[in-house]
């Protein structure tokens, strides 16, 4: 009987065990893709009218992914003021929402002091998805600069209205 017993339990242990790992979610998957930007609001000072435009392509599991991402933002008159570009280090996406962080690792900074960089900086993009035009996007250093690398997986909220380009986000979440 005691033998009978310790069967059946192991047997429903290993039944539960099973439908326990076939029931977990599916790691959560994501994704930022696009192109979009516009000029800067004369909130910005003397960058306000400035052309700046925000590329995108990050992919992977929510608080993970990899990927690309390039900045530039250039004068009214073409002129570069900066750009620069990196390697996604984490990506969360859901409900049309995306929070993005990437670290610098090329940069051409004609605007910015002689001998500034911000090469191996951490950069954060927040982008809000509303469609095919008029998405809002957001960017750690507008309020934070680059004297700190913002945190992994964080940014500011999307507050700059895009007029032109699109993003698109997907998420399993």
């Amino acid at each position: 009987m005691k033998l009978v017993a310790g069967a059946l339990t192991i047997m429903l242990a290993s039944v539960v065990t099973a439908s326990a790992a076939s029931a977990a979610p599916a790691e959560p998957e994501g994704s930022l893709v696009g192109s979009a930007g516009g000029k800067l609001p004369k909130s910005f000072g003397p960058l306000g009218g400035d052309p700046v435009r925000f590329t995108v392509d990050a992919k992977g599991p929510a608080g993970g992914g990899g990927g690309t991402f390039h900045v530039v933002h250039t004068k009214p008159d073409g002129t570069a003021h900066a750009e620069f570009s990196g390697k996604v280090d984490c990506l969360i996406a859901a409900h049309g929402q995306a929070v993005m962080t990437g670290i610098v690792e090329r940069e051409a900074l004609p605007g910015l002091p002689p001998g500034s960089t911000i090469i191996g900086k951490r950069i954060g993009l927040s982008v809000a998805d509303q469609g095919r035009r008029g998405d809002r996007i957001g960017w750690s250093w507008a309020t934070g600069g680059f004297e700190q690398s913002t945190l992994r997986c964080t940014s500011t909220v999307p507050f700059f209205t895009t007029t032109h380009g699109d993003y698109k986000i997907r998420s399993t979440f």
